[in-house]
């Protein structure tokens, strides 16, 4: 026996809810998977690629909005290994205080080979 039908998709009948719709078909889910989605692909958190120049592994020039900058001095460095029993993340740091008097975080990803900025907004 019906007793009401929820207006989202759902049928009560005898004290139990029953679906019509698919979760991939309910438009309030898909509205926040969609906004969570975009939230975490532009979150300002991101390390972005950046081009480095080092010597022995210590960068001396970094390239910020396509023009070279010397870098003054390496304030900290530090290392991280994580994950190793997942997807191994091993991450080189570098505090730099940059000829501009900019001071940015850069690491080399140890895995790919790849420079990265660190944005910690």
């Amino acid at each position: 026996m019906e007793i009401g039908t929820w207006s989202a998709g759902y049928e009560i009948q005898d004290r139990s809810f029953k679906t019509r719709n698919t979760v991939a078909e309910h438009p309030v889910r898909k509205h926040v998977t969609r906004n969570s989605e975009a939230l975490a692909a532009a979150s300002p958190y991101d390390p972005e690629k950046i081009e480095i120049a080092a010597q022995e592994g210590t960068p001396f020039v970094v390239r910020l909005k396509k023009r070279p900058v010397l870098v003054k001095d390496v304030v900290n460095m530090w290392r991280i290994d994580e994950e190793w029993w997942r997807k191994p993340i091993s991450r080189l740091y570098f505090s730099l205080e940059l000829e501009n008097g900019a001071r940015i975080t850069v690491f080399r990803d140890l895995v790919a080979g790849a420079w990265y900025r660190q944005n910690w907004a």
